[in-house]
């Protein structure tokens, strides 16, 4: 399982198959109005891509750790393996 959204927590790889040690994904839709890009090397996050459609508040989780995020429509944030915010290019 490569996400999963409930109430507004969207766990990222919580189940990534050893067969898939390394890859990407675009475009999942997530409850509460979420679209995630994943990006895994070595059966890790490297990072994610999470664009808000609608502006609702949402929780990363991936492992241990937790980030909440405050939305606009519209919005895009990229985040790395520990869910610390990256630059836009």
């Amino acid at each position: 399982m490569l996400l999963q959204s409930q109430n507004d927590q969207l766990h990222l790889l919580p189940a990534l198959p050893r067969a898939w040690p390394d890859g990407q994904i675009r475009g999942l839709r997530a409850r509460g109005g979420f679209e995630v890009d994943l990006r895994w090397r070595a059966g890790r996050l490297a990072d994610v891509t999470v664009r808000s459609l609608v502006g609702n508040p949402c929780r990363l989780r991936y492992g241990p750790v937790t980030r909440e995020l405050e939305t606009s429509a519209g919005q895009t944030g990229s985040f790395d393996a520990e869910l610390n915010p990256m630059p836009k290019p």
